[in-house]
């Protein structure tokens, strides 16, 4: 039996510039699964069994986008604080308090451990985590040829991913990298692994007037409404759809999608000013 070594991770976090190919090539792949089954022992799973990071049909969302041709897999952390290390940096009070994290399958107990483990993994195991994800990615994109699937990293955080080695996988596979964000550097800064980001309206955008500039420099905006909330069908020119079809957003125009509340979000009264929108919110 390998013998894992449980490190203190280090204040000093690398920069996304650290993680390279050659970096990645260091890792001895079978400890590092070692590593993650023990990770997951220390949250009350069972010894000798490490999943895949990075999933296909647990998210009952990103399976419907099988429906257009686009496999989709996804990364699901534990998001903001919940491991003790902040997946969320740009959260607010109104996203944190009513986050996808427990929402459908999420409200399980042992799903919420398997992410937060899953974080755990990744924070303090952070090349043997790569390293096991970039040979996941690479199977998969063997198995589905260029441009027939897809990867989102950010299923329930809103890390950055552009890292040497994501982006190496990205641009040769072809994989429609994509996320949805809150972090204004990911949409105006570099972006070196191409991921198409969808801005992730908050109650910070106070009327549909806030999210106009970003739409007009071509960002695509998404926006929580309440059930039974009547939207219109154009903002200022821009359609206004349905985001709950399917989770591939590549495949959307540049303009407002929505996405009816669920989870504890269901709960809210829609305001304008609120995490969960309501019609007044789209007069321009």
């Amino acid at each position: 039996m390998t013998t894992v070594e449980i490190r203190r991770r280090s204040d000093r976090v690398p920069s996304p510039d650290y993680y390279t190919d050659e970096i990645l090539n260091t890792v001895d792949l079978e400890r590092a699964r070692s590593a993650w089954s023990h990770v997951r022992v220390n949250h009350g799973f069972a010894p000798g069994y490490a999943p895949n990071l990075i999933q296909h049909g647990g998210n009952a969302k990103l399976r419907k986008s099988d429906q257009i041709g686009k496999p989709t897999y996804g990364l699901t952390l534990a998001p903001a604080m919940v491991s003790g290390f902040n997946q969320c940096t740009h959260q607010t009070p109104g996203c944190a308090m009513d986050c996808l994290f427990t929402a459908g399958r999420g409200g399980f107990n042992s799903v919420q451990r398997a992410r937060i483990a899953r974080t755990m993994y990744l924070e303090r195991f952070p090349l043997e985590a790569r390293a096991l994800m970039r040979n996941q990615l690479r199977n998969i994109a063997r198995r589905h040829g260029r441009k027939h699937w897809a990867s989102r990293m950010n299923v329930t955080s809103d890390r950055d991913w552009g890292e040497p080695w994501y982006a190496a996988i990205c641009e040769p596979a072809a994989v429609n990298p994509y996320a949805y964000t809150k972090v204004p550097a990911h949409i105006t800064g570099p972006n070196p692994a191409g991921i198409d980001y969808t801005w992730s309206v908050s109650e910070r955008e106070r009327s549909v007037a806030d999210v106009l500039p970003l739409i007009d420099a071509g960002t695509r905006c998404a926006v929580v409404i309440g059930s039974g909330v009547q939207v219109p069908k154009t903002v200022a020119g821009y359609p206004v759809y349905n985001m709950d079809h399917h989770d591939y957003r590549p495949a959307d125009p540049v303009g407002i999608g929505v996405l009816t509340a669920k989870g504890s979000a269901r709960d809210r009264t829609p305001t304008a000013s609120g995490f969960v929108k309501s019609a007044e919110w789209f007069a321009a």
